[in-house]
């Protein structure tokens, strides 16, 4: 697959602007709890600083190690910024590992002993590599994370954000630039998902798919959205740019030299910045029911097929394969929202 026609744009617009830091007025989160898939580092990690800034009471975060999770909240809660607005912040860690169905089913399960509702969920726990790695179901990791298992997380957490008692709640989708560096040729197969999640399919391309599953993730969302009203539940993408995180820790470490060398030190954002983006994606109200959030003064491009009357047919056939999948892999009940 070729990227040339989409990465000049991308560079273009990451330059171009940083994304303003979301305003303390007419954003104080006190009494609230919110969840932050792999929110131990990276992107998750500072969006949830930037949530306790924000005077947010109950702070869940998950990783796929318990003892990275407990480093990160008590990092969290040596920030001296939060010790001075939030001193009586609570931070709770959870272990999950997103590859199988029935875990994801368990840690719901189990946060729903801790806390009754949510306020926010911002689904942020994704992968990025180059390896060609089958999921337990033999679907390629990434296809699997990023969508598949994102996707089924969102309607497991729909009661919780439905029982907020200050409606509405907030579920954001953690996607990415990207989307626009890819012209998803899966579109042309009955079965998409099985087609990029399959290392046999002819014109496979493991790099590729993680822009894939970002593009995945907004049209589910756009999905999502018409399935669940904005006055209980507001639910929306945001897609940051580039930064330099963990997110790439799977790639050889040269090729990581050279990126953090020239690409990461002069063109992208830092962590800090970029997780402005999921900050200004969490308090949005009910006029960003569905929206696709790219940042307070940022416009950064995105795909055309999530726009015409092309992406609506695909939106619909990535709903209904997804549904099937969960229908069929996991052992237990998923309730599934109709079209409003």
């Amino acid at each position: 697959m070729s990227l040339d026609n989409f990465r000049p744009s991308f560079i273009y617009y990451q330059l171009r602007a940083t994304p303003k830091p979301v305003p303390y007025e007419g954003n104080d989160l006190s009494g609230k709890t919110a969840l932050i898939t792999g929110g131990n580092a990276g992107l998750g990690f500072e969006c949830g600083r930037q949530l306790l800034r924000l005077k947010l009471s109950y702070l869940i975060i998950t990783s796929r190690s318990l003892s990275r999770a407990e480093a990160a909240r008590k990092l969290l809660l040596a920030d001296k910024t939060t010790q001075r607005v939030n001193p009586n912040a609570k931070v709770d860690v959870y272990e999950l590992d997103q590859e199988r169905h029935e875990y994801i089913s368990a840690f719901v399960e189990k946060l729903k002993e801790s806390t009754a509702y949510l306020d926010i969920a911002l689904l942020n726990a994704a992968i990025n590599t180059p390896k060609i790695e089958k999921s337990p179901y033999g679907r390629e990791r990434t296809i699997q994370i990023n969508h598949v298992s994102t996707s089924l997380m969102s309607l497991l957490l729909l009661p919780l954000l439905e029982a907020c008692p200050r409606k509405p709640a907030n579920l954001t989708v953690v996607a990415g630039g990207t989307n626009t560096w890819t012209t998803l040729p899966a579109k042309h197969h009955p079965k998409m998902i099985h087609w990029m999640g399959d290392p046999a399919s002819k014109g496979f391309d493991v790099y590729a798919n993680y822009h894939n599953s970002k593009l995945l993730n907004l049209f589910w969302v756009q999905a999502l959205a018409e399935r669940v009203s904005g006055a209980d539940v507001v639910v929306n993408a945001v897609c940051p740019a580039m930064a330099d995180t963990n997110l790439f820790r799977e790639y050889p470490r040269w090729l990581m030299g050279f990126a953090k060398l020239i690409y990461f030190r002069w063109i992208t954002w830092s962590a800090e910045a970029c997780a402005r983006v999921l900050t200004s994606g969490v308090v949005k109200g009910r006029d960003g029911h569905g929206s696709l959030t790219t940042g307070i003064g940022v416009t950064l491009p995105f795909n055309p097929l999530l726009f015409n009357d092309e992406g609506k047919g695909i939106r619909e056939r990535l709903w209904n394969e997804t549904i099937e999948i969960f229908q069929k892999e996991a052992g237990f009940k998923v309730d599934v929202p109709a079209k409003l």
